[in-house]
């Protein structure tokens, strides 16, 4: 069974996007390039067995899902940056509270990672 692509298994990078390689395929045709967010093939460089249709294909339809993590995860690194301001010895800010509720708010109204309009950070 071809294995499901995976990111520690990339071998090297096309442009941005990681590329991968499948074991299985004929030598000197081995190279596939996905991106890991949309999980969109940027480059096929061999024909997909059956299995492996149905294995992307899958990897495709997770794509919503990569999207609203990787949402998510911006989201909570931002809110890490600003978890000082809601210490019990700090006094928050008007500013500050409605930053970090519309950053809780962000995964509730979008879908799309590079859709995303992030709060500006008060200073």
């Amino acid at each position: 069974m071809t294995k499901l692509i995976n990111p520690e298994d990339a071998v090297g990078n096309f442009g941005t996007v990681p590329v991968y390689v499948d074991p299985d395929a004929p030598s000197g045709s081995k190279v596939i390039a996905i991106d890991e967010v949309t999980g969109e093939a940027l480059a096929k460089a061999i024909p997909f067995t059956e299995e492996q249709t149905v294995e992307f294909q899958a990897y495709r339809d997770e794509a919503p899902v990569r999207q609203m993590q990787a949402i998510r995860d911006h989201r909570n690194r931002l809110l890490i940056e600003t978890d000082w301001a809601a210490l019990g010895d700090v006094t928050m800010s008007d500013a500050m509270k409605t930053y970090r509720q519309a950053l809780r708010d962000v995964p509730a109204s979008n879908t799309i990672y590079e859709d995303v309009t992030w709060p500006t950070k008060p200073e």
